[in-house]
């Protein structure tokens, strides 16, 4: 999974430039494709067993054993302002911040794309504000839009209420 990154200096400018690609893990939240930077994501795995935690915010939908770490999962469909749904599979894709690592429940996993850099967008102005916070960009890809997430926000998030149970 890791990948060497590869950037090049502008000698008349004197700045690094980015690669000319980004490759992106895409997932679905509801009918919503988004994209993780490929880099950022150390796993993908079906969950069978969230289990629920008292006093936490609503977004945090428990805690899973993976490989003996206890992993904290955020709900990205409530993170994101989206109906809770029950599913059958519960995907989880694993990312790290500060060598902790996180659970991101989604609702289906998508494909590994690497797009030109060239077709990146800013947020569009009529953005939820939500989805604008977490979010770095996007790319059009055919008849809908790919949401680029930005995994430090996702996991900064404000929490917007407790639950008890």
């Amino acid at each position: 999974m890791n990948q060497l990154v590869t950037t090049s200096k502008d000698s008349a400018s004197g700045l690094l430039s980015l690669p000319e690609h980004e490759s992106l893990i895409t997932l679905y939240v509801g009918s919503q494709l988004f994209g993780l930077p490929i880099l950022t994501v150390r796993d993908v795995l079906i969950v069978k067993d969230i289990y629920r935690m008292p006093l936490v915010p609503k977004e945090i939908a428990g805690t899973i054993n993976l490989r003996g770490r206890i992993v904290t999962v955020i709900d990205l469909r409530i993170l994101l302002g989206l109906k809770p749904q029950e599913t059958c599979k519960k995907y989880c894709v694993i990312v790290e911040q500060d060598k902790i690592p996180y659970g991101l429940l989604i609702d289906k996993i998508g494909d590994v794309m690497e797009l030109p850099r060239s077709q990146y967008e800013d947020r569009p102005a009529p953005f939820d504000h939500k989805w604008s916070e977490y979010s770095n960009g996007v790319y059009r890809i055919e008849k809908q839009i790919l949401v680029v997430l930005n995994t430090e926000q996702l996991l900064m998030f404000k929490p917007t209420q407790t639950v008890l149970s």
